[in-house]
Formats: structure tokens, sequence, C-alpha cells
């Protein structure tokens, strides 16, 4: 017999003005019976059909193989994964809904025990099927703004001077240069770097001695 998957997902959730760089089905298959199958995913053509009401007589037409992933005979407990980034991208720029199919790749198998695979429904919380989208970040890329560097001096490395700042660099490639102001003994030395979002990172450096 032939066994087919309906799912559709809901994009309206995503922020106004946003976009899709990739967008991937996942379903966790729980049963492998049989041969190794090639199961392919396509996109609906209508998102009106009902989970309680659809059936192989008045299920949506669709469209071309978005991708293809060979179920592996016998292996169970693991989760199968298909691109579906470009129609993806197409429903979010319309209705926001996203129906995909799920099918083998040849059907009216002949065979006498045909491949039968089984997947995990929306009622299993944990592997429940899903939709991965990836948005890219929004706004002007962080950049370094600027790194301070600060030192202190010991001569015995018990007692040492307040934190002073000694130079502030605002271009690659963000290096200091240190003269050792303080002549022999103990320094330790820190930078703070400030990104655009005046975001900071402090480094502490490790303790050394001037020749």
């Amino acid at each position: 017999k032939n066994e087919r998957t309906w799912l559709r997902f809901d994009l309206s959730s995503l922020p106004a003005g946003a976009t899709i760089s990739s967008a991937t089905l996942n379903m966790w298959c729980w049963k492998a019976a049989g041969a190794s199958m090639a199961a392919e995913v396509r996109g609906g053509d209508d998102d009106t059909w009902g989970e309680s009401t659809v059936t192989w007589n008045n299920q949506p037409t669709f469209g071309s193989v978005l991708d293809t992933r060979t179920l592996l005979a016998g292996v169970t407990n693991t989760n199968y994964s298909w691109d579906a980034t470009a129609f993806a991208q197409g429903k979010l720029a319309g209705n926001k809904l996203v129906s995909l199919l799920v099918k083998p790749v040849a059907e009216d198998s002949t065979d006498a025990i045909s491949p039968s695979y089984g997947f995990d429904s929306k009622d299993y919380t944990s592997n429940h099927p899903y939709l991965q989208v990836t948005t890219p970040a929004t706004g002007p890329p962080v950049t370094l703004a600027q790194v301070q560097f600060f030192f202190r001096y010991s001569a015995d490395a018990t007692t040492w001077t307040e934190w002073s700042s000694f130079q502030t660099v605002s271009a690659a490639p963000w290096n200091a240069t240190f003269t050792y102001p303080n002549g022999d003994g103990h320094y330790e030395f820190y930078s703070v770097a400030t990104d655009s979002n005046r975001s900071e990172e402090r480094r502490v450096g490790k303790e050394c001695r001037s020749r």
C-alpha cells in the first residue's frame, strides 16, 4: 500500500520583515520495516486541508520535489531531515502557511512486503515533527570599535599601583606598544574591547618583568 504524510507549519510568528536563510523539515523515525526506501518532500498547493478530514481522495495537489532522503532499513530512533528552504521562503512572502508532503519516491510497489516507515506525530512532545527555520540577523553588523589597554606596576609583586591607561587603539591590527615606564619590576595588563553596540569584553594579561 502507499503511505503519505501531510504536515503544516505556521510562519506568522516570525518578526515583520524577517527573511529565511534556511528551512529544514525534521521527522523522528520510530519504525523501519522492509527494505531501504527513498522518501521525498514536496510542497502542497493548498493549505486549507484539515488534520481530521484529509483523506487520500481529497488531499491537496502538490508541486515538484524539494528534497529526497533515503530511509535506512532496520534503523529506528533516528532523525531524518529534508531541505524545504525555497518553498518556505515563497510561503513567507505569501500566506505564511507551509504545507509539506512526505512520500516514497517510488509508489505502487509490487513487492510482496512493501517498505513501511513510521514517524512520531505532533502528539509526541520530545520527538514531534518540526520545521527548523533560520533567519539572518537584522541591522548593521557588529564591529570592533576600540581597544583600551591598562597596566599596573609593582617592584616586589606584592604592592601594586593603581591601574593606568596607556593606549587606546581604534583600528586594526589592534596592537599596543608598551615601554615599561617604571623600569625593572613586575607589570600586569588588561584590555577592554568595545564593539559598535557598546558591548565590552575584558581580557587580563599575564604578569611579566622588564629587562
